[in-house]
C-alpha cells in the first residue's frame, strides 16, 4: 500500500480542491523514499497549486483501497490564491455544501465527509453551515527545518 499526504486547505470557510482529469480532489501526492508525511505535504501542495504554507496540522491516517491517506489541515486568509501547476488543470475554492454534487474521488468524499463528521460535536458560528473544523486537537508543524519526523510515530 502506498503513502500519500493529503492536504485539506481551508479559506474562510472554503476548501481547495484540485483537478487532474475528470474528478476534483484534495491536493497531496505520494510520499517519496527519505521524506517524512508533512515534508510531502508542503511539497505538493506548492507544486500542484503554487501555496506555501507555514503551519500545518495532522489530523489522522485514512485507509483507501490501494493508499494511505496522512491528511494535513492548514488554515489560509482570504488573500490566499491557488494556481494550478503540474499535472493540475484546476484549483478551485469551494463551499464545502458545494462538494456533495462534485464529482470527488472516492478517498476525497469520504476524507472531506470524516472532517465534518468530526466537527459535528464544535459549536459553530452562524453562517458557517456545513464548515470544516477550524482546528484540530493534533500535532502541528510551523514549517521548520527538520521537525516533522515526530508525527510519524502517531
Amino acid at each position: 500500500m502506498k503513502d500519500r499526504a493529503t492536504v485539506i486547505c481551508r479559506r474562510e470557510g472554503q476548501v481547495l480542491l484540485v483537478r487532474r482529469r475528470f474528478r476534483w480532489a484534495l491536493p497531496g501526492g505520494t510520499i517519496r523514499t527519505g521524506e517524512t508525511a508533512l515534508q510531502c505535504a508542503h511539497r505538493e501542495l506548492g507544486e500542484e497549486t503554487s501555496l506555501e504554507v507555514s503551519r500545518m496540522t495532522y489530523l489522522w491516517q485514512f485507509g483507501g483501497l490501494s493508499k494511505r491517506h496522512r491528511v494535513f489541515l492548514t488554515e489560509l486568509d482570504g488573500t490566499a490564491n491557488a494556481r494550478a501547476q503540474n499535472e493540475i488543470r484546476a484549483c478551485r475554492w469551494f463551499e464545502v455544501f458545494e462538494t456533495d454534487s462534485l464529482l470527488l474521488s472516492v478517498p476525497t468524499r469520504a476524507i472531506l465527509q470524516l472532517a465534518l463528521t468530526q466537527c459535528r460535536g464544535h459549536a459553530r458560528s452562524p453562517g458557517t453551515h456545513g464548515a470544516l473544523p477550524e482546528h484540530a486537537n493534533r500535532r502541528t508543524d510551523r514549517a521548520t527545518a527538520g521537525g516533522a519526523d515526530e508525527m510519524e510515530s502517531q
